[in-house]
């Protein structure tokens, strides 16, 4: 039995929780739930940075462009909907978090922890399976990988999303109701309105330079 899986696993059951912790909107639930298929006698925590104190958990984390993560929370708020949706305040709001969350992420990354950027998996799950070969030592084989996949396919968790309302709801397997969108890479200024593209680029900016996306 390879070490790394020795320090997680004893007779069965695993000595560390897992943890599934990134950046909203960065794949974290397609992430956690191929977690929870893999791992399916176990509970895996899904939250993202700034919600939960870095311990000596296991954790497998995402990231995700600052910019492209500061157009699809924008285009979530307008989702949930209320007064005054998408407006200035909006904005700031949405752009001071995503500064929280890149920070707290600093502290994660330090820890047990294995990151994968959305950008490398939102089209093919194959580097979240090599996130769990790294991290606790477990190849899944092909025809699980075709299984899970299968499962939780774009469109299959589209028609979970199309049951729902709207973002403020919540169906099978974590997916909410508006929950993917059309924020590809690199998509964020068609998605946000003109006036919200140069305090957002000022914003992400370092943060996109800090974690290597620029």
């Amino acid at each position: 039995m390879p070490d790394r899986m020795q320090y997680f696993l004893s007779k069965g059951g695993f000595v560390r929780p897992i943890v599934m912790c990134g950046i909203p909107r960065s794949g974290t639930t397609l992430v956690w739930q191929i977690l929870q298929e893999v791992f399916s006698d176990h509970v895996i925590y899904k939250t993202h940075p700034g919600a939960w104190e870095p311990d000596d958990s296991a954790v497998v984390g995402t990231i995700r462009s600052p910019y492209d993560v500061a157009a699809s929370l924008y285009r979530v708020r307008l989702s949930r909907g209320g007064q005054d949706a998408g407006n200035e305040d909006d904005l700031n709001t949405i752009l001071n978090r995503v500064g929280m969350y890149f920070n707290c992420m600093e502290d994660i990354r330090d820890g047990h922890c294995v990151i994968r950027k959305y950008e490398d998996f939102y089209e093919n799950n194959e580097p979240i399976y090599d996130a769990i070969l790294k991290m606790f030592g477990i190849w899944v084989a092909a025809p699980e990988r075709a299984r899970i996949n299968d499962k939780f396919s774009l469109s299959a968790n589209k028609e979970r999303a199309s049951k729902l309302a709207n973002f403020n709801e919540v169906g099978d397997y974590g997916i909410h109701g508006d929950h993917i969108g059309g924020v590809v890479p690199k998509s964020w200024y068609r998605i946000l309105p003109d006036w919200a593209l140069v305090k957002t680029a000022e914003v992400c900016y370092p943060i996109a330079k800090r974690w290597g996306y620029e």
